[in-house]
């Protein structure tokens, strides 16, 4: 009969562990029927079948055979052998929580089994597909140490060094040494930090942990191993880096998740050196915020030296969360809210935030334009708060003054009482200033009534006995500039109705201005507008036509506006890369220092601005032209 060990069980009966308390207890009761189930199959036939079954790729078919065997007990020869061939077999069938129950029944129950260095490798193969490095590295030395298999062995030391080239560092290593202390298990240790060493580029640390390893007489297959290691130029052995992107490839956003691949793939395509090799791990979000804290959990398991994502804000405010518990840079490409950057200080925001620009739009109007007097008119949505939060804060900063903000709910088309209220508001500022210049006392009751009687010489004048809010013959010129951070498909609503209420301000758009087409439809309304965007080429820039053409010729596909994010994030990674910062607390000093960096379609500057780009990129809608302001 089996004897179990009851304090190993109660250890075991937890967690991912309770199917093999399952098989314990199954175990030791059927053990007690086994002769009779021995006298009615016969095991040995029982078991080729299964093996048949299970080399034909047929595992729900194998896995009954293998259950049936394992049920015997000790009335199996071969219960260990079929303890191992069902966690194989559950593998197969994609259940590592089973597969890694029975691998642990063979190892926990059955030290003597000589199938027990094939368990831990499975365990070893387990782990590493659950992104645990260290406890896959702690089964392979229980299997390179125990095993008589050269082929056993062989797959183990291959599975080690793709572990290994994931980027473990010799520190963590080293941690094994804690719980494996007989020779032959720290010559593997010894061995493995040297590995780590050369992949990471130290040699110096490489050939001083070999010399030691060399000078402690080790086995012929580890000094062998040591001798080749030691032989082989610096870069033959050095790691691939690794940098990580979180996208929604699968979803509602997938287009541009794609084109952003398609960038990014395509600077690497352009790189012009070869070492050290730059591989992408790319993870899909599916658009969803669990799933982008799943596969940023995922990428930190991995040893990525920086983790590119998300599109969204909130989807990169969700990894950043995440990224906080590691020292890890995340590149921000694309989200422009307020805040990203302050979640961690490893967190780096490419395309400058709403703030920022909005700030960078105010100090043009007055430094370089000298407006002073602002309107407003903004979506009432957390875009158009933000914006114009930022935009008038800058304006009182720097001297300006805004006299009137007005709000609409996102698809209105009628605004005709918000160009009144900056009508009204308009006329109060030139009586403002036209008794400010008299110095006359400013008083409101003394606006009301200056109000008042031009709106009654209009009414009189007025063939239909239309006030001054209502006749646009008055133009108000008191307002220098009004600034329109709306989105693209109200252009064509509210710049004619700007034009019909007479008010002649400077326009000045936010993101959502860089559409030629629209642009061009309300070219009478808007000519001379200004506004702010992140990288944009206009079409006919001779930088986008060289991108284009090329970009074509290797992807086979145009690139859209996702494409330039793409290009431009990889080619600030890939020059801090190049010029030797490849470590993750190499690339954040080197990113907390980055200056007038030219990328397509602007640059980049993220020296003393929080991590937030501050370059942001302004341009004037001119007489068809779409153009970049050089200030």
């Amino acid at each position: 009969m089996l004897q179990f060990d009851s304090t190993k069980w109660r250890k075991l009966h937890s967690g991912d562990h309770f199917f093999v308390a399952l098989v314990a207890l199954m175990l030791a009761v059927i053990s007690l029927t086994g002769p009779l189930i021995a006298k009615e199959s016969n095991n040995e036939d029982l078991f080729n079948q299964a093996l048949i079954l299970y080399r034909n790729q047929q595992f729900e078919e194998a896995k009954v055979k293998w259950l049936l065997l394992t049920a015997q007990g000790q009335e199996n020869s071969q219960l260990t052998a079929s303890l191992l061939m069902l966690a194989k077999t559950y593998d197969h069938l994609h259940d590592p929580i089973l597969a890694q129950s029975y691998a642990l029944v063979l190892v926990n129950q059955f030290p003597g089994s000589r199938y027990r260095a094939d368990a831990r490798l499975l365990l070893a193969q387990l782990a590493e597909h659950n992104n645990e490095p260290l406890a896959a590295l702690d089964h392979l030395l229980f299997t390179l140490t125990s095993t008589t298999s050269e082929a056993v062995s062989n797959r183990a030391i291959d599975l080690a060094n793709r572990i290994l080239a994931v980027g473990m560092s010799p520190d963590q290593i080293q941690t094994l040494a804690t719980s494996h202390t007989r020779p032959d298990e720290l010559e593997w240790i010894r061995l493995w930090r040297a590995r780590a060493s050369y992949g990471q580029g130290n040699k110096n640390l490489g050939d001083r942990l070999t010399d030691e390893l060399l000078a402690s007489k080790p086995s012929q297959r580890i000094q062998k191993a040591a001798l080749q290691m030691k032989s082989l130029p610096a870069a033959q052995l050095a790691y691939p880096l690794r940098l990580g992107m979180v996208l929604p490839l699968s979803g509602i956003f997938n287009a541009e998740a794609a084109d952003f691949l398609r960038g990014a793939a395509f600077a690497l395509h352009e790189r012009n050196k070869e070492l050290p090799k730059i591989e992408l791990i790319v993870k899909d979000s599916k658009g969803n915020g669990v799933q982008a804290a799943k596969e940023m959990l995922s990428l930190q398991q991995e040893s990525v030296a920086a983790v590119i994502g998300e599109l969204e804000g909130n989807l990169s405010a969700v990894i950043a969360g995440v990224a906080a518990t590691s020292n890890c840079p995340l590149i921000v490409p694309v989200a422009t809210d307020i805040g990203l950057a302050s979640l961690n200080p490893a967190i780096f925001q490419l395309n400058g935030d709403l703030e920022t620009r909005a700030a960078e739009l105010a100090r043009h109007a007055i430094e370089s334009r000298n407006l002073r007097t602002f309107a407003t008119l903004a979506p009432a949505d957390d875009y158009g708060y933000a914006l114009t939060d930022a935009f008038c804060s800058a304006v009182d900063r720097l001297g300006g003054r805004v006299v009137v903000q007005q709000w609409y709910y996102h698809g209105t088309e009628d605004l005709q009482r918000q160009f009144k209220a900056i009508r009204r508001a308009g006329f109060y500022e030139a009586f403002r200033d036209s008794l400010i210049r008299r110095h006359s006392s400013v008083t409101a009751d003394r606006l009301e009534r200056m109000f008042n009687q031009l709106d009654a010489q209009v009414k009189r004048a007025s063939t239909d006995h239309q006030g001054v809010l209502e006749s646009t013959d008055i133009p108000v010129r008191s307002i220098d500039a009004i600034f329109l951070p709306i989105y693209v498909e109200d252009i064509p609503y509210i710049a004619p109705q700007m034009a019909l209420y007479n008010i002649r301000a400077q326009a000045l758009g936010g993101n959502f201005w860089a559409n030629q087409e629209i642009l061009n439809r309300q070219q009478r309304y808007i000519n001379g507008a200004i506004f702010f965007t992140g990288f944009y080429l206009p079409e006919f820039d001779p930088n986008y036509i060289s991108f284009k053409n090329k970009f074509r010729q290797t992807t086979s596909a145009s690139p859209a506006e996702m494409a330039i994010y793409g290009y431009n994030t990889l080619k600030v990674l890939i020059d801090a890369i190049d010029s030797g910062h490849q470590r993750s607390a190499e690339l954040i000093n080197h990113l907390n220092s980055l200056s007038n960096f030219q990328v397509l379609g602007g640059e980049i500057e993220l020296a003393g601005h929080q991590r937030i780009n501050r370059a942001i990129n302004l341009f004037e809608f001119r007489d068809g032209n779409i153009q970049r302001l050089s200030d």
